[in-house]
Protein backbone atom coordinates (compact mmCIF):
# COMPACT_ATOMS: atom_id res chain seq x y z
CA UNK A 1 0.00 0.00 0.00
CA UNK A 2 1.39 3.25 -1.12
CA UNK A 3 1.99 5.98 1.91
CA UNK A 4 1.15 9.54 0.81
CA UNK A 5 2.96 11.70 3.14
CA UNK A 6 3.16 15.16 2.21
CA UNK A 7 1.78 16.44 -0.95
CA UNK A 8 4.35 15.83 -4.12
CA UNK A 9 3.94 18.81 -6.28
CA UNK A 10 7.30 18.91 -8.14
CA UNK A 11 7.18 17.68 -12.25
CA UNK A 12 7.27 14.22 -13.39
CA UNK A 13 10.57 12.65 -13.84
CA UNK A 14 9.41 11.73 -17.40
CA UNK A 15 5.86 12.56 -19.74
CA UNK A 16 5.42 11.44 -22.82
CA UNK A 17 2.35 12.62 -24.86
CA UNK A 18 0.35 9.71 -27.09
CA UNK A 19 -2.10 11.33 -29.17
CA UNK A 20 -3.01 7.68 -31.05
CA UNK A 21 -4.30 4.71 -29.56
CA UNK A 22 -1.80 2.21 -31.68
CA UNK A 23 1.23 3.55 -29.89
CA UNK A 24 -0.64 4.05 -26.80
CA UNK A 25 -1.89 0.15 -26.17
CA UNK A 26 1.47 -1.06 -27.67
CA UNK A 27 3.30 1.29 -25.36
CA UNK A 28 1.13 -0.11 -22.68
CA UNK A 29 1.29 -3.65 -23.10
CA UNK A 30 5.30 -3.81 -23.49
CA UNK A 31 5.41 -2.11 -20.09
CA UNK A 32 3.11 -4.82 -18.82
CA UNK A 33 5.08 -7.43 -19.87
CA UNK A 34 8.06 -5.83 -17.74
CA UNK A 35 6.31 -5.40 -14.86
CA UNK A 36 7.96 -7.10 -11.81
CA UNK A 37 5.94 -6.42 -9.10
CA UNK A 38 2.50 -4.42 -9.22
CA UNK A 39 0.06 -3.99 -12.07
CA UNK A 40 -3.52 -1.75 -11.19
CA UNK A 41 -5.64 -0.84 -13.69
CA UNK A 42 -9.05 1.08 -14.03
CA UNK A 43 -10.89 1.11 -17.27
CA UNK A 44 -14.29 2.75 -17.25
CA UNK A 45 -14.93 0.67 -20.57
CA UNK A 46 -12.69 -2.51 -20.66
CA UNK A 47 -13.85 -4.71 -23.46
CA UNK A 48 -13.45 -7.99 -24.54
CA UNK A 49 -12.62 -7.02 -28.16
CA UNK A 50 -9.54 -7.82 -29.98
CA UNK A 51 -7.59 -4.67 -28.32
CA UNK A 52 -9.25 -5.69 -24.40
CA UNK A 53 -8.54 -9.74 -24.98
CA UNK A 54 -4.78 -8.69 -25.62
CA UNK A 55 -4.33 -6.68 -22.76
CA UNK A 56 -6.18 -9.25 -21.01
CA UNK A 57 -3.51 -12.14 -21.78
CA UNK A 58 -0.73 -9.70 -20.86
CA UNK A 59 -2.19 -9.51 -17.65
CA UNK A 60 -2.41 -12.97 -17.14
CA UNK A 61 1.16 -13.62 -18.36
CA UNK A 62 2.19 -11.03 -15.62
CA UNK A 63 0.05 -12.64 -13.08
CA UNK A 64 1.17 -16.33 -13.96
CA UNK A 65 4.86 -15.03 -13.00
CA UNK A 66 4.05 -13.82 -9.92
CA UNK A 67 3.43 -10.30 -10.37
CA UNK A 68 0.06 -8.75 -8.34
CA UNK A 69 -2.66 -7.57 -10.63
CA UNK A 70 -5.82 -5.79 -10.15
CA UNK A 71 -8.57 -4.66 -12.00
CA UNK A 72 -11.74 -2.01 -11.48
CA UNK A 73 -14.05 -1.72 -14.37
CA UNK A 74 -17.29 0.56 -14.13
CA UNK A 75 -20.93 -1.40 -14.40
CA UNK A 76 -22.21 1.00 -16.76
CA UNK A 77 -19.36 1.37 -19.09
CA UNK A 78 -18.19 -2.49 -18.98
CA UNK A 79 -21.38 -4.26 -19.23
CA UNK A 80 -20.06 -7.45 -20.33
CA UNK A 81 -17.96 -7.83 -17.22
CA UNK A 82 -20.08 -9.88 -14.32
CA UNK A 83 -19.47 -12.26 -11.43
CA UNK A 84 -18.35 -14.85 -13.03
CA UNK A 85 -16.08 -12.98 -15.20
CA UNK A 86 -14.31 -11.92 -11.75
CA UNK A 87 -14.14 -15.76 -10.63
CA UNK A 88 -12.52 -16.47 -14.16
CA UNK A 89 -9.61 -14.17 -13.81
CA UNK A 90 -9.36 -15.37 -9.70
CA UNK A 91 -8.27 -18.60 -11.19
CA UNK A 92 -5.43 -16.75 -12.72
CA UNK A 93 -4.39 -14.94 -9.96
CA UNK A 94 -6.02 -11.57 -10.89
CA UNK A 95 -8.53 -9.62 -8.34
CA UNK A 96 -11.33 -7.71 -10.45
CA UNK A 97 -14.01 -5.75 -9.10
CA UNK A 98 -16.92 -3.59 -10.13
CA UNK A 99 -17.53 -0.61 -9.66
CA UNK A 100 -21.48 -0.17 -9.44
CA UNK A 101 -22.25 -3.55 -11.08
CA UNK A 102 -26.11 -3.17 -12.55
CA UNK A 103 -28.27 -4.59 -10.29
CA UNK A 104 -30.20 -5.86 -12.73
CA UNK A 105 -27.88 -8.70 -13.22
CA UNK A 106 -29.71 -11.23 -11.32
CA UNK A 107 -30.53 -15.06 -11.49
CA UNK A 108 -33.83 -16.70 -11.99
CA UNK A 109 -34.08 -17.50 -8.58
CA UNK A 110 -33.55 -13.85 -7.62
CA UNK A 111 -36.97 -13.20 -9.38
CA UNK A 112 -39.22 -15.15 -6.74
CA UNK A 113 -37.68 -12.94 -3.72
CA UNK A 114 -39.42 -9.48 -3.90
CA UNK A 115 -37.27 -8.06 -1.39
CA UNK A 116 -33.92 -8.59 -3.08
CA UNK A 117 -35.58 -6.89 -6.18
CA UNK A 118 -36.35 -3.69 -4.26
CA UNK A 119 -33.12 -3.60 -2.87
CA UNK A 120 -31.24 -3.48 -6.45
CA UNK A 121 -33.89 -1.15 -7.41
CA UNK A 122 -32.74 1.08 -4.87
CA UNK A 123 -29.21 0.55 -5.27
CA UNK A 124 -29.50 1.48 -9.06
CA UNK A 125 -31.41 4.72 -8.28
CA UNK A 126 -28.68 5.82 -5.90
CA UNK A 127 -25.72 4.82 -7.63
CA UNK A 128 -26.38 5.08 -11.76
CA UNK A 129 -25.61 8.18 -11.82
CA UNK A 130 -21.45 8.00 -10.40
CA UNK A 131 -19.45 5.95 -12.16
CA UNK A 132 -15.71 5.38 -12.33
CA UNK A 133 -14.70 7.11 -15.53
CA UNK A 134 -10.74 6.95 -14.90
CA UNK A 135 -8.56 5.54 -17.60
CA UNK A 136 -5.20 4.35 -15.52
CA UNK A 137 -2.54 1.65 -15.05
CA UNK A 138 -0.03 2.07 -12.64
CA UNK A 139 2.61 -0.75 -12.68
CA UNK A 140 5.74 -1.08 -10.16
CA UNK A 141 4.19 1.98 -8.36
CA UNK A 142 7.13 3.80 -10.84
CA UNK A 143 5.35 4.52 -14.46
CA UNK A 144 1.70 5.21 -15.01
CA UNK A 145 -0.53 5.35 -18.14
CA UNK A 146 -3.56 7.93 -17.81
CA UNK A 147 -5.48 9.57 -20.51
CA UNK A 148 -8.96 8.86 -22.20
CA UNK A 149 -7.91 6.18 -23.89
CA UNK A 150 -10.73 2.88 -23.26
CA UNK A 151 -10.11 -0.35 -23.19
CA UNK A 152 -11.31 -0.72 -26.42
CA UNK A 153 -10.17 -1.07 -30.15
CA UNK A 154 -12.33 2.22 -31.21
CA UNK A 155 -9.34 3.79 -30.59
CA UNK A 156 -6.88 2.01 -32.88
CA UNK A 157 -6.07 2.64 -36.27
CA UNK A 158 -5.17 -0.83 -36.63
CA UNK A 159 -8.71 -1.81 -36.22
CA UNK A 160 -11.03 1.25 -37.31
CA UNK A 161 -8.95 2.64 -40.17
CA UNK A 162 -9.79 6.38 -40.16
CA UNK A 163 -12.45 5.94 -37.89
CA UNK A 164 -10.41 5.37 -34.74
CA UNK A 165 -11.44 7.65 -32.39
CA UNK A 166 -9.16 10.84 -31.27
CA UNK A 167 -7.76 10.58 -27.91
CA UNK A 168 -4.51 11.54 -26.26
CA UNK A 169 -2.83 9.55 -22.95
CA UNK A 170 0.30 9.90 -21.18
CA UNK A 171 2.85 7.94 -20.05
CA UNK A 172 4.36 9.12 -16.73
CA UNK A 173 7.33 8.42 -14.32
CA UNK A 174 9.15 10.01 -10.94
CA UNK A 175 8.01 9.56 -7.36
CA UNK A 176 4.52 11.60 -7.97
CA UNK A 177 3.32 7.73 -9.46
CA UNK A 178 2.74 6.48 -5.75
CA UNK A 179 0.08 9.49 -5.45
CA UNK A 180 -1.93 7.51 -8.49
CA UNK A 181 -1.36 3.78 -6.55
CA UNK A 182 -2.91 5.83 -3.14
CA UNK A 183 -5.67 6.75 -5.05
CA UNK A 184 -5.98 3.23 -6.55
CA UNK A 185 -5.62 2.10 -3.07
CA UNK A 186 -8.89 4.19 -1.74
CA UNK A 187 -11.14 3.42 -3.76
CA UNK A 188 -10.32 -0.61 -4.17
CA UNK A 189 -10.33 -1.03 0.08
CA UNK A 190 -13.41 1.68 0.95
CA UNK A 191 -15.38 0.65 -2.45
CA UNK A 192 -15.31 -3.18 -1.49
CA UNK A 193 -15.83 -4.87 1.89
CA UNK A 194 -13.10 -7.07 2.77
CA UNK A 195 -10.59 -6.00 -0.30
CA UNK A 196 -8.21 -4.93 2.59
CA UNK A 197 -6.99 -2.72 5.09
CA UNK A 198 -8.99 1.02 4.41
CA UNK A 199 -6.55 2.75 3.06
CA UNK A 200 -5.84 7.23 3.70
CA UNK A 201 -7.17 9.71 1.30
CA UNK A 202 -4.33 11.23 -0.45
CA UNK A 203 -2.84 13.61 0.62
CA UNK A 204 -3.71 16.39 -2.19
CA UNK A 205 -3.65 20.10 -2.51
CA UNK A 206 -3.84 22.95 -5.28
CA UNK A 207 -0.82 22.74 -7.26
CA UNK A 208 -0.65 18.70 -7.22
CA UNK A 209 0.86 17.43 -10.10
CA UNK A 210 -2.36 14.61 -9.78
CA UNK A 211 -5.64 15.60 -10.03
CA UNK A 212 -8.85 13.34 -8.38
CA UNK A 213 -11.93 13.81 -7.12
CA UNK A 214 -12.37 11.03 -4.76
CA UNK A 215 -13.25 12.74 -2.09
CA UNK A 216 -16.13 16.03 -1.90
CA UNK A 217 -12.81 18.03 -0.55
CA UNK A 218 -10.66 17.00 -3.94
CA UNK A 219 -13.89 17.17 -6.09
CA UNK A 220 -14.44 20.73 -5.04
CA UNK A 221 -10.26 21.71 -4.40
CA UNK A 222 -9.73 21.00 -7.98
CA UNK A 223 -12.82 22.29 -9.72
CA UNK A 224 -11.70 25.77 -8.21
CA UNK A 225 -8.20 25.08 -9.30
CA UNK A 226 -9.91 24.60 -12.76
CA UNK A 227 -11.85 27.83 -13.04
CA UNK A 228 -9.09 29.92 -11.46
CA UNK A 229 -6.50 28.64 -13.80
CA UNK A 230 -9.05 29.46 -16.86
CA UNK A 231 -9.92 32.68 -15.55
CA UNK A 232 -6.32 33.90 -14.70
CA UNK A 233 -4.95 32.81 -17.76
CA UNK A 234 -2.32 35.59 -19.24
CA UNK A 235 -1.80 34.17 -22.84
CA UNK A 236 -4.28 30.92 -23.65
CA UNK A 237 -6.91 28.24 -22.85
CA UNK A 238 -7.11 25.72 -25.10
CA UNK A 239 -9.21 22.82 -24.35
CA UNK A 240 -9.98 19.56 -26.70
CA UNK A 241 -13.29 17.89 -25.02
CA UNK A 242 -15.69 14.75 -26.31
CA UNK A 243 -18.45 15.99 -23.49
CA UNK A 244 -19.06 20.00 -23.01
CA UNK A 245 -22.29 20.73 -21.25
CA UNK A 246 -21.05 23.22 -19.15
CA UNK A 247 -21.85 24.11 -15.40
CA UNK A 248 -22.63 28.00 -14.70
CA UNK A 249 -19.27 28.61 -13.36
CA UNK A 250 -16.81 26.68 -15.62
CA UNK A 251 -18.80 28.80 -18.60
CA UNK A 252 -18.54 32.01 -16.69
CA UNK A 253 -14.77 31.55 -16.64
CA UNK A 254 -14.70 31.04 -20.15
CA UNK A 255 -16.20 34.21 -20.89
CA UNK A 256 -14.77 36.07 -18.55
CA UNK A 257 -10.87 34.57 -19.67
CA UNK A 258 -12.17 35.64 -23.54
CA UNK A 259 -13.29 39.43 -22.29
CA UNK A 260 -10.10 40.10 -20.69
CA UNK A 261 -8.16 38.93 -24.39
CA UNK A 262 -6.94 35.31 -23.37
CA UNK A 263 -6.88 33.58 -26.84
CA UNK A 264 -9.69 30.35 -25.84
CA UNK A 265 -10.78 27.78 -28.16
CA UNK A 266 -12.73 24.74 -27.92
CA UNK A 267 -12.27 21.74 -30.07
CA UNK A 268 -15.58 19.94 -29.70
CA UNK A 269 -17.21 16.92 -31.65
CA UNK A 270 -18.95 17.02 -34.75
CA UNK A 271 -20.43 13.38 -33.67
CA UNK A 272 -20.51 11.73 -30.89
CA UNK A 273 -20.53 8.31 -29.73
CA UNK A 274 -23.53 10.08 -27.62
CA UNK A 275 -25.59 11.02 -30.51
CA UNK A 276 -26.99 13.94 -28.99
CA UNK A 277 -24.43 15.57 -27.04
CA UNK A 278 -23.41 18.41 -29.59
CA UNK A 279 -27.09 18.77 -30.05
CA UNK A 280 -27.29 19.93 -26.04
CA UNK A 281 -23.49 21.32 -26.26
CA UNK A 282 -24.10 24.06 -29.01
CA UNK A 283 -26.72 25.44 -26.99
CA UNK A 284 -23.69 27.24 -25.28
CA UNK A 285 -22.43 28.05 -28.65
CA UNK A 286 -24.20 31.66 -28.77
CA UNK A 287 -22.98 33.76 -25.46
CA UNK A 288 -19.77 32.16 -25.49
CA UNK A 289 -19.01 32.94 -29.56
CA UNK A 290 -20.20 36.53 -28.23
CA UNK A 291 -17.73 36.51 -25.60
CA UNK A 292 -15.11 35.84 -27.69
CA UNK A 293 -14.56 32.47 -27.40
CA UNK A 294 -13.51 30.37 -30.63
CA UNK A 295 -14.96 27.57 -31.03
CA UNK A 296 -14.09 24.27 -33.31
CA UNK A 297 -15.87 20.93 -34.27
CA UNK A 298 -13.67 17.87 -35.31
CA UNK A 299 -14.59 16.09 -38.14
CA UNK A 300 -12.68 13.12 -39.55
CA UNK A 301 -14.00 10.93 -36.96
CA UNK A 302 -15.31 10.93 -33.47
CA UNK A 303 -13.43 13.30 -31.19
CA UNK A 304 -12.66 11.63 -27.34
CA UNK A 305 -9.93 13.63 -26.02
CA UNK A 306 -9.47 15.57 -23.05
CA UNK A 307 -7.39 18.05 -22.69
CA UNK A 308 -6.68 21.48 -21.41
CA UNK A 309 -3.72 23.51 -22.55
CA UNK A 310 -2.74 27.14 -19.88
CA UNK A 311 0.27 29.29 -21.20
CA UNK A 312 2.97 26.74 -19.90
CA UNK A 313 1.24 23.53 -18.51
CA UNK A 314 -1.35 21.23 -19.39
CA UNK A 315 -4.07 19.00 -18.00
CA UNK A 316 -4.17 15.60 -19.58
CA UNK A 317 -6.82 12.30 -18.28
CA UNK A 318 -10.31 11.27 -18.00
CA UNK A 319 -12.19 14.43 -16.96
CA UNK A 320 -14.70 16.08 -19.35
CA UNK A 321 -16.34 19.35 -19.40
CA UNK A 322 -19.69 18.75 -18.12
CA UNK A 323 -21.56 18.03 -15.29
CA UNK A 324 -20.77 14.35 -15.34
CA UNK A 325 -17.20 14.53 -14.33
CA UNK A 326 -17.40 18.09 -12.32
CA UNK A 327 -20.15 16.72 -10.37
CA UNK A 328 -20.53 12.79 -10.21
CA UNK A 329 -18.14 10.31 -11.83
CA UNK A 330 -14.76 9.72 -10.17
CA UNK A 331 -11.88 11.05 -12.64
CA UNK A 332 -8.05 11.19 -13.23
CA UNK A 333 -5.94 13.67 -14.45
CA UNK A 334 -1.95 14.75 -14.76
CA UNK A 335 -0.67 17.98 -15.24
CA UNK A 336 2.37 18.09 -17.56
CA UNK A 337 4.61 20.41 -17.66
CA UNK A 338 7.84 19.31 -19.49
CA UNK A 339 8.66 21.71 -22.89
CA UNK A 340 8.60 18.43 -24.76
CA UNK A 341 4.87 17.40 -23.83
CA UNK A 342 3.48 20.81 -24.27
CA UNK A 343 5.26 21.57 -27.91
CA UNK A 344 3.16 17.92 -28.42
CA UNK A 345 -0.27 19.47 -27.52
CA UNK A 346 0.35 22.35 -29.06
CA UNK A 347 1.41 20.59 -32.54
CA UNK A 348 -1.89 18.15 -32.19
CA UNK A 349 -3.86 20.97 -31.11
CA UNK A 350 -3.21 22.91 -34.41
CA UNK A 351 -3.59 19.58 -36.40
CA UNK A 352 -7.16 19.13 -34.97
CA UNK A 353 -8.13 22.89 -35.54
CA UNK A 354 -7.11 22.42 -39.20
CA UNK A 355 -9.26 19.45 -39.42
CA UNK A 356 -12.45 21.21 -37.82
CA UNK A 357 -14.86 23.64 -39.10
CA UNK A 358 -15.03 26.83 -37.13
CA UNK A 359 -18.64 27.77 -36.15
CA UNK A 360 -19.66 31.21 -36.08
CA UNK A 361 -22.74 32.78 -34.85
CA UNK A 362 -23.92 32.85 -38.86
CA UNK A 363 -23.05 29.03 -39.34
CA UNK A 364 -25.22 28.88 -35.96
CA UNK A 365 -28.00 30.34 -36.85
CA UNK A 366 -28.00 27.99 -40.13
CA UNK A 367 -27.93 24.86 -37.80
CA UNK A 368 -30.92 22.37 -38.23
CA UNK A 369 -33.84 23.68 -36.27
CA UNK A 370 -34.92 19.85 -35.03
CA UNK A 371 -31.65 19.65 -33.39
CA UNK A 372 -31.84 23.18 -32.13
CA UNK A 373 -35.45 21.79 -29.97
CA UNK A 374 -34.31 18.64 -29.50
CA UNK A 375 -30.80 20.42 -27.72
CA UNK A 376 -33.19 22.51 -25.39
CA UNK A 377 -35.31 19.70 -24.86
CA UNK A 378 -32.50 17.24 -23.81
CA UNK A 379 -30.77 19.89 -21.30
CA UNK A 380 -33.20 18.50 -18.42
CA UNK A 381 -30.62 15.80 -18.88
CA UNK A 382 -27.68 18.04 -18.32
CA UNK A 383 -26.75 16.94 -14.97
CA UNK A 384 -26.54 13.20 -16.26
CA UNK A 385 -24.03 14.13 -18.91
Amino acid sequence: MATTGEPVTGPWQAETIFTGGDEYFRGLEQDISRARHTIDLAFYIFSFDALGNKILAALQEASARGVRVRIIVDGIGSPQWHASTLKQLAHSGIEARIYHPSPWRFSLKALTRVNRLLERFFHLWRKINTRDHRKSCVIDNEIAWIGSFNLVQYHMQRYMDNRAWRDTGVRVCGGQVKMITAIFDYIWCRRYPGAGPLSPLPHLSVGSVVRTNVSIRLRRLFAHELYHNIMFASRRVWATNAYFVPVSRLQLSLIRAAKKGVDVRLILPAMSDVIFTPWIARFYYRILLISGVRIFEYQPSILHAKTLLFDGFAYVGSSNLNHRSLLHDLELDIVCRQDASIKTLEQQFLIDQFLSVEITLDKLNRGRWWEKILGRVLLVLKSWM
